[in-house]
């Protein structure tokens, strides 16, 4: 290690396939307050995402909402931006997003997303709602219960946000009347918003 593995190791690239994953810091303490530990922790919507990606045979690297603030996000490096979590993001973050998408990106949350300012001061309406093509009322406890996804998947137990309706965005799924998978064009690129926590998934790769 001392004659060179250590240096190679700190001078190697990381490789990724054009998908970022977005941490948010402020985001970390808005999913503890109200009721945000009803839809899981911040940790648990990450690991799943990284267990999904990484199912999928895909590779990804982080972004921060301070790379987003100071404009060090290379958006043309990437195709799709994963926002698990992302409760808490300021408006200059959020028009980061937007244009992202704007500009052919797809971006893809779980729940509950930039509810909170970057402040984690709750906000009348989620800064990316129109991104989304969704409405949210408030914020409330997790929704708890069987799901519908896409043709015919049923699943239990997911944590899902009984605020949301839809606006311009399309649903493919449904929780009791919750919509569900929605997708949104939003200039050239698309934006998913999952409207239930990530954990609920169940793995995508067969046990060993």
């Amino acid at each position: 290690v001392r004659d060179g593995l250590g240096d190679l190791l700190l001078q190697s690239e990381m490789l990724d396939d054009g998908i970022a994953i977005l941490y948010s810091y402020p985001s970390q303490f808005a999913c503890e307050v109200e009721d945000g530990a009803g839809y899981g922790s911040y940790e648990s919507a990450h690991v799943s995402f990284h267990q999904i990606v990484r199912d999928l045979g895909y590779q990804f690297r982080y972004v921060t909402d301070r790379m987003l603030r100071l404009g060090e996000f290379d958006a043309d490096r990437y195709r799709l931006l994963i926002l698990p979590r992302i409760e808490a993001l300021g408006p200059q973050e959020a028009q980061v997003i937007r244009d992202f998408v704007e500009q052919g990106g797809v971006v893809i949350a779980d729940v509950r997303p930039t509810i909170y300012d970057g402040h984690c001061k709750p906000l009348a309406e989620g800064l990316l709602d129109d991104l989304f093509g969704v409405s949210t009322d408030g914020r409330a406890a997790a929704a708890v219960g069987p799901a519908t996804l896409g043709d015919g998947l049923t699943l239990d137990g997911l944590m899902v946000d009984p605020t949301v309706s839809v606006t311009t965005g399309e649903a493919r799924g449904d929780a009791e009347g919750t919509p569900l998978v929605i997708t949104n064009r939003f200039g050239d690129g698309a934006a998913i918003l999952l409207n239930f926590a990530a954990a609920g998934l169940p793995p995508l790769a067969a046990a060993s």
